[in-house]
């Protein structure tokens, strides 16, 4: 029991570390967003003022245009990848919850099996204890049936010995008085 508990323990660390890592991961995600929403917001504006301009000015705009073009390629990049690392997270975080859901879910069974088993044993217990009881009330009970029977055997005695005084002076001829 005690090492489900400990396993629920380390699970609910894992999650709440993944979960970080979630969060992590999603501001990231927000941040290629923006950066993106940024550098393409840029590239339009490059891209509508190349038809206006010619020559060096020209030049200087199709480098920052391609220039932005790579930035975006890479902002795209870690875009993706934080998704996917947020994906997994997520993904591992959903299993990681399954494993404590089921070691919540054996923590309740074993539980359950241990208060049925402590009530069986208090109630043997109880059980055992009126058994005890009523054996040393039968016990008692002889004992005390042994001492009437005992007292009975004496007084049955005392009563023979009176009957046999009384047969004894019965067969002795009585002696009259004259």
């Amino acid at each position: 029991m005690l090492e489900i508990k400990q396993e629920i323990e380390a699970n609910r660390k894992k999650i709440v570390a993944l979960t970080a890592q979630v969060e992590d991961c999603t501001k990231k995600t927000t941040m290629a967003r923006t950066v993106i929403a940024t550098l393409s917001s840029r590239q339009s504006t490059l891209e509508g003022s190349k038809k206006q301009l010619k020559g060096a000015d020209l030049k200087k705009i199709e480098t920052a245009v391609e220039k932005i073009d790579k930035e975006l390629d890479g902002a795209r990049n870690q875009m993706t990848v934080a998704e996917t690392q947020c994906s997994t997270l997520k993904e591992d975080i959903s299993k990681v919850t399954g494993v404590v859901v089921q070691y919540n879910q054996e923590w309740k069974y074993y539980t359950t099996i241990l208060v049925t088993i402590k009530k069986e044993i208090d109630e043997a217990e109880k059980s055992a204890a009126k058994g005890m009881e009523e054996d040393k009330e039968e016990e008692d009970d002889k004992k005390d049936e042994k001492k009437d029977d005992k007292k009975e055997g004496k007084d049955d005695k005392k009563e023979e010995g009176e009957e046999k005084k009384e047969d004894k002076e019965e067969k002795k001829p009585k002696k009259e008085k004259v």
